[in-house]
């Protein structure tokens, strides 16, 4: 059996709660049509992405993958792990 897990975050109080709910269904749906069995979910509300401080939920995965408790970690996009910023040349001469 691939144990999965679930990690889902929204960021701000112009999404709502329901966007943990639709980010859950998505992965839910692409486990399930790989016949994995999803043990654990995760979810931060309303928390930026920016850093790990404060993301109790973030947290818990880290140690629960440490620990080996699941197989498979599954977000509905990266974006949902870490805020990623692209990055910019500091100067023209880059």
């Amino acid at each position: 059996m691939t144990r999965v897990a679930i990690y889902a975050r929204y960021s701000s109080e112009l999404q709502q709660e329901r966007s943990i709910d639709d980010q859950f269904a998505l992965c839910r749906d692409f486990a399930t049509r790989r016949n994995w069995t999803v043990t654990i979910t995760y979810a931060d509300r309303a928390i930026s992405g920016a850093s790990i401080h404060g993301r109790h939920e973030f947290q818990r995965m880290l140690e629960d993958a440490r620990d080996r408790r699941f197989d498979i970690l599954l977000a509905e996009d990266i974006d949902r792990l870490a805020a990623i910023r692209p990055m910019v040349p500091v100067s023209s001469n880059a």
